[in-house]
């Protein structure tokens, strides 16, 4: 390099460069120490889209020798052998596609282009055959090309592109113009192109979907096209890998578990689905990441565990489940085996909900050889093989015991045992039976029971019916009798089933569910079966008798009644809706929010007010026991809206619709209410048991209690002590008992009587005048801060009407007085009292003094939140009251909580506020 080179021409295909380095800003011994390093850099695609130089040789100042050669094996094949000084010779091979495309310039004239791209292919050895096949592989760094490698620009593909893409000056980069975005475009085509071959060469395997672009390589925004085109060309060709080794639209193929695609072949799938095969896309290896980003942008359709339990689960019509069971019916033991795992996995580990129940999906061995059965139908051996005939369907061992992992037996046991297969044992013997009972009416009447006992069929003729059932049912009856009194608590085997027989309209015999019947003569007396209209149960069918011994008759009793069999009435829990007293019950607490711990109790029977309404004999001993047995907690109903609160309580339903009704026989066969009857007058087959208290809470014995001559004595005597009634003075006398001598002190101190205030208007005329010039009635500012000062932070319009209120109602003797109540108000702040200016009529718009109550706290509570009279008619009350316009005093009746008060207004305020009314509405 240091010396001249004489230019040789003895090759004339030859091409030659002098560099005389005489740049006298770079010295010749470093330019020669770049253009060497530079010459090293050359890599394997240096050449590969430089298509008219097959090979470069270089010499270093020290003599090493270089060399890059491009050989052309044929249909795209280019391998490329570089020998760098000092390192042994590598062979890179590659699968080149090029073609010429017309691309208008930037002068609008059109000239022929040639664009390339390359895959880097590499060789393997197959580990079954050991035969070397090729593949193609992603590169780290897919190189953007414009002949040579432009080095600054960045594609972020993972193979090497080819364009004569207009560039900046040092030709390291690709400029943005539309020249280049139609040379992007070509390029994106030819690369859809590709792929045909690739696939024709069997090149494209699931491996391959690793080279192309996904949405996660963050593409340069000028190369994203190609990734769009890329998806675009798997969605219409049929280019995306399968599982059985072929091609498809990515459209028309299904992704899935590895699990389901293992055991639901393409011919499996197109059979639950009804698409055409191939279906199934091939799954890319555990570490395919780029692979699965790729299949994930086809957006190819999911059928997995929930696809495959729906399938299953919608079976419902005859057509389709029997196509359904056909299908099963075909598959071999293994096959099975393997089915029944993957839907045991849907369901305990996928958590689908599988129902198949109607499916005859069970292969099952008995006598006559493999038969498919519904799952409830069919049974696992008891593990010491007592119970079981030949006509049991036993599970076909090979379908759950053959597994090739205990992890798969136990899936499919689960699976067959979650569908309802349980083992033949004693209980499974009564559920077999009490299908059998279950069986539809034609069924029953038709079917020939032979298998240890006589023969039997059901007639509808009473006469000859017990002659034909046979001792079978019986024995099945003595065999749910024995279980029951074991089990006690597995009542719901045979409640609601139809196993026992009834008498319908027209005494015909008919199969029954226990809550259907009643029981009454012969087995008990209970006067049921005259109240069918009533209730509506249909009597039990009395032939049990005969077969019965009496000791079992009465087991059967016992049995038949816990399963369901009404044999008395029974006391229910009610909605507190239908209570006379709901408003009541929930007054103190309308406007509190009701949350999930809330209490509402009721409790009543059944049809009580029909049975009340029909006095009888067998009527009234059914209430009556009732009555007697009821919880002490049935005498109450109660409501509270959440754990912050108290309960509150009023009668139950049950005790106000006993109290309310004639219905209780004396001994001559005359019904009286409770209040009514005395213990003496009662029957003797009526027992007199109060000990849970109900009587008490009916009112039983009251007037009869009250007519006796101690009674009448005692009563005379409370009276003259200043009592209004016996029961009163006991009340008080109770309430003696629980309080200490200073409370009962106290309780008289404040029992005086209070003197109430009274004023008339001396000249209503002007009184009105200044009340409508909203002059008159406005308290003093030394009263006004007097009231902030007893009760401070209440608003304007609490202390105006405090102000204006207080004098009104503070009798001679400086007390104030409730005007609900007529009582001294209960305590003080400070040396004055206490009360609340609560708004008379809410229904008046503007905020008026005269439309605010003195109101002692309790009286304040019942006038907000349990007043059942409403403003309309409290305004009402006071417009048209009758007094005088100088009345010292009036009063209206109004109801809180139930009860009736009386409202007081001094003769003043009545007058202001009768007046605000008038002038405003």
């Amino acid at each position: 390099f240091h010396q001249p080179v004489k230019q040789s021409v003895s090759n004339l295909q030859q091409t030659s460069f002098s560099f005389p380095f005489d740049n006298p800003k770079k010295p010749a011994e470093t330019a020669t120490q770049e253009i060497a390093k530079g010459l090293q850099a050359l890599g394997d695609n240096t050449l590969l889209f430089l298509s008219h130089i097959r090979k470069i040789e270089y010499t270093l100042p020290d003599g090493a020798e270089g060399s890059l050669e491009r050989i052309d094996q044929g249909n795209g094949r280019i391998d490329i052998r570089v020998c760098k000084p000092y390192s042994e010779a590598t062979i890179s091979h590659w699968l080149h596609f090029q073609k010429d495309v017309d691309v208008t310039d930037e002068d609008g004239k059109t000239k022929t282009c040639r664009i390339a791209i390359a895959y880097s292919l590499v060789e393997e050895a197959n580990k079954k055959t050991e035969e070397k096949t090729w593949k193609i592989v992603p590169l780290d760094f897919g190189q953007v090309s414009i002949y040579f490698p432009a080095e600054k620009e960045t594609s972020n593909l993972k193979f090497h592109i080819h364009a004569p893409f207009a560039s900046t000056v040092a030709r390291d980069s690709v400029r943005d113009c539309p020249a280049n975005e139609q040379l992007r475009d070509q390029l994106a085509e030819l690369i859809t192109e590709s792929l045909i071959a690739v696939r024709d060469h069997g090149f494209l395997t699931i491996g391959f979907l690793a080279v192309l672009p996904n949405p996660k390589d963050n593409l340069v925004k000028f190369y994203e096209p190609i990734r769009k085109a890329v998806v675009s060309a798997f969605k219409n060709e049929s280019l995306t890998p399968t599982r059985n080794d072929s091609h498809g639209r990515s459209v028309s193929l299904f992704r899935g578990p590895a699990r389901i695609a293992s055991i639901l072949d393409d011919d499996e799938l197109s059979f639950l689905t009804n698409y055409t095969p191939p279906l199934w896309a091939a799954n890319p290896p555990p570490q395919g990441h780029r692979e699965e980003n790729f299949l994930d942008s086809l957006e190819i359709d999911n059928w997995g565990w929930s696809e495959l339990v729906d399938v299953l689960n919608s079976a419902n019509e005859n057509e389709e489940r029997e196509r359904i069971e056909d299908w099963i019916s075909k598959k071999d033991d293994a096959w099975l085996m393997r089915f029944y795992a993957l839907l045991g996995e849907a369901s305990d580990e996928h958590s689908e909900y599988i129902h198949v129940n109607d499916i005859k999906i069970v292969r099952s061995l008995t006598s006559k050889g493999v038969i498919h059965v519904n799952p409830e139908d069919a049974y696992f051996p008891s593990k010491d093989g007592s119970f079981g005939s030949k006509d049991t369907f036993f599970v076909k061992p090979e379908t759950y015991k053959n597994g090739s992992s205990n992890k798969q037996k136990e899936l499919a046991r689960y699976f067959l045992e979650e569908m309802g297969v349980c083992y033949a044992d004693i209980k499974a013997l009564i559920e077999l039976r009490i299908k059998f009972y279950e069986s539809s009416t034609e069924e029953i009447e038709n079917w020939l029971y032979d298998e240890k006992f006589k023969s039997w069929v059901k007639s509808r003729h009473e006469g000859d019916f017990q002659d034909k059932i046979g001792a079978s049912y019986y024995e099945d009856i003595k065999l749910f009798i024995s279980y029951w009194k074991k089990n006690p608590t597995e009542r719901s085997l045979f409640g609601n089933k139809t196993i026992l027989l009834g008498l319908s309209n027209g005494n015909t015999l008919c199969w029954l569910k226990p809550n259907e019947l009643c029981l009454d003569t012969p087995y008990i007396e209970t006067g049921l079966a005259e109240l069918i209209d009533i209730h509506k149960k249909k009597p039990l069918w009395p032939g049990y008798q005969d077969k019965l011994n009496k000791s079992e008759l009465k087991d059967f009793v016992d049995f038949i009644t816990a399963i369901g069999v009404m044999k008395g009435l029974a006391i229910i829990k009610t909605s507190i809706f239908r209570n006379k007293k709901y408003n009541l019950l929930i007054s103190y607490s309308q406007h509190t929010k009701e949350t999930s711990t809330a209490t509402r109790e009721d409790y009543s029977i059944e049809h009580l007010e029909d049975y009340l309404k029909r006095p009888s004999i067998s009527c009234a001993r059914l209430i009556w026991d009732a009555l007697i047995k009821a919880p002490q907690n049935t005498i109450k109903a109660r409501y509270r809206p959440n754990q912050q609160h108290n309960i509150n309580e009023v009668e139950s339903q049950l005790v106000a619709h006993l109290k309310g009704y004639a219905w209780i026989p004396n001994k001559n066969g005359e019904f009286f209410m409770p209040k009514d009857m005395s213990r003496d007058d009662l029957r003797n087959d009526f027992p007199c048991d109060d000990s849970r208290g109900m009587l008490t809470a009916i009112g039983f014995g009251e007037n009869a209690k009250r007519r006796s001559e101690e009674y009448q004595a005692n009563n005379k005597k409370a009276k003259h002590l200043g009592f209004e009634s016996l029961e009163q003075a006991q009340k008080f006398a109770k309430l003696a008992k629980s309080l200490p001598e200073s409370e009962i002190e106290k309780l008289i101190a404040n029992s005086k009587i209070i003197e109430q205030p009274e004023k008339s208007v001396p000249n209503p005329e002007r009184r009105r005048k200044g009340i409508l010039e909203r002059s008159e009635n406005a308290p003093n500012k030394e009263s006004i801060m007097r009231e902030r000062s007893i009760q401070p932070g209440i608003s304007a319009i609490q202390a105006d009407a405090k102000g204006y209120l207080r004098p009104i109602y503070t009798n001679k003797n400086g007390e104030m007085v409730c005007q609900c109540c007529q009582k001294e108000m209960p305590f003080k702040i400070g040396d004055a009292y206490y009360f609340e200016a609560v708004q008379c009529l809410r229904s008046v718009k503007n905020q008026y003094i005269e439309n605010r109550l003195a109101l002692c706290p309790l009286c304040s509570a019942m006038y907000q939140y349990a007043r059942q009279t409403d403003d309309k008619e409290i305004q009402n009350l006071i417009v048209t009251n009758n007094s005088d316009d100088n009345a010292a005093s009036v009063g209206i009746s109004i109801t809180l909580a139930l009860e009736k008060y009386t409202l007081r207004f001094v003769g003043p305020h009545w007058f202001d506020l009768k007046s605000i009314i008038l002038s405003t509405t």
